[in-house]
């Protein structure tokens, strides 16, 4: 026996062994019994997800032996359920039947789309789409997780880099995307599958549109906050400028735990915060191309996914490029213990083995100078005071001149070469010398009693 909420065979037992679930509630009159088959191979089981226009139910493929993701179109308010015969029939009002068939046209195009992007690692893939019970089905791979929505519900807010390395496989895919002329325009957290494994994988291709043809209006499809203001209206320019928006906003929304303002109010009064306003610990170069992306005016906007991918790898560069370090790695500091006298904030560094140590430069010697030469001023001042004679005096530049002629010490040895240099000589008062003879010739106080 099947079990129709994970679709692994349980056998007779009523618990499912693998997923623990013991009974389904009964499906409501307008979706799909599980148990039923479609498109020849594909067993419906249980609901996991349902929107405006489509069921999306989860199934195993017969022949494959693998659970798949089952898409049926079923457009709320235009349509209801046969239960004999599980047919879908459009509502008998005014218009629905025309309508019908245009929503299933685009959701067959839906299929298409998607199917031209197979085994891209960010989109989920599509295998195989059909006509049946007068409505369209879409088989995915089944994907285990929930949607980005219910994760950050539950864990809170990303680190800008981890928020980044996990929607850079989606913003690549949508390179590709854009490139092929489509463009997505319902990127938001609710179309994002969180899987089990980290990865993403971007679904819901039913906005998706050619964006080649210029003039051809596209229709008004929109999530608010994640939506710019060229979706709002039925001629607004939209292109890949307009799938950056959406995925800017939903790194927005991963990194402050907040929706943006919707596009139409910033139209008249821009009031977005910047992420680190809400205290989120972000580079200035990264914050200032998450805001480009966001910008409401699609000419001040970045222009392409290709860009916006660009900046963003050379913003998380440049916020950690490493510090310049020496590249000759002979030169090694001393020892704490033996470190030289060095000036303060200047690197040493010992030469190699075999070559003279450098000598420091004294950086206060400037500062010092003028202390030293006071002190040596007064040292010579006390020797000339004992031993030196007084020159002859001399006026003018003639003093100096003579002072330091090297011939005029043989002519006057008794002249003083510094006496220019010098302060003036201080006069100090001497004792009288009293009736001491040797101190009556040293300070000449009377006559010399060894003269006769």
């Amino acid at each position: 026996m099947l079990c129709y909420h994970c679709m692994h065979e349980k056998g007779d037992v009523m618990t499912c062994p693998y997923c623990h679930v013991t009974n389904l509630p009964d499906s409501a009159p307008h979706q799909l019994v599980p148990g039923s088959i479609v498109g020849r191979r594909y067993v419906i089981g249980r609901v996991l997800g349902e929107g405006g226009f489509g069921i999306t139910y989860i199934g195993l493929d017969m022949i494959l032996r693998i659970p798949v993701a089952v898409k049926e179109y079923f457009p709320h308010g235009y349509s209801h359920r046969d239960q004999t015969n599980s047919r879908v029939i459009p509502t008998d009002s005014a218009g629905s039947t025309a309508f019908y068939q245009k929503g299933k046209d685009r959701f067959l195009f839906e299929a298409r789309s998607m199917a031209r992007f197979f085994r891209e690692p960010g989109i989920v893939d599509v295998r195989d789409f059909f006509e049946e019970n007068n409505t369209a089905y879409i088989v995915m791979e089944y994907l285990e997780g929930v949607d980005l929505r219910h994760y950050l519900r539950k864990n809170g807010v990303m680190q800008p880099k981890e928020a980044i390395e996990m929607l850079m496989p989606v913003m690549r895919s949508l390179e590709k995307i854009h490139e092929a002329g489509l463009i997505h325009r319902d990127i938001s957290p609710d179309n994002i599958m969180y899987l089990n494994n980290g990865s993403v994988k971007l679904m819901d291709f039913g906005a998706a549109r050619d964006f080649e043809d210029d003039n051809k209006s596209l229709s008004v499809m929109l999530k608010p906050g994640y939506a710019p203001e060229e979706q709002y209206r039925k001629k607004g320019e939209q292109g890949p400028w307009t799938d950056v928006y959406a995925i800017c906003a939903t790194l927005y929304r991963c990194i402050t735990g907040k929706t943006p303002t919707e596009a139409l109010d910033r139209t008249y009064e821009d009031d977005l915060q910047r992420p680190s306003e809400f205290g989120v610990e972000i580079s200035t170069e990264l914050e200032s191309v998450l805001m480009y992306g966001l910008a409401v005016r699609k000419s001040d906007r970045c222009q392409s996914m290709t860009e916006l991918i660009r900046l963003i790898e050379e913003a998380l560069t440049e916020k950690e490029s490493p510090q310049y370090q020496p590249e000759d790695l002979s030169y090694q500091a001393y020892p704490a213990s033996q470190e030289p006298y060095c000036p303060p904030e200047q690197a040493y560094f010992q030469p190699p083995y075999g070559y003279p140590s450098p000598i420091p430069e004294d950086p206060y010697a400037e500062l010092r100078g003028d202390r030293l030469s006071d002190s040596f001023n007064g040292f010579f001042d006390k020797l000339s005071d004992k031993f030196v004679a007084d020159p002859p005096q001399q006026s003018g530049a003639n003093e100096m001149q003579q002072a330091l002629d090297p011939d005029n010490m043989l002519i006057n040895p008794d002249a003083d070469p510094y006496a220019a240099l010098r302060s003036p000589k201080k006069q100090k008062k001497h004792k009288p010398a009293g009736d001491n003879p040797y101190l009556q010739a040293i300070y000449d106080d009377t006559d010399d009693p060894f003269s006769h």
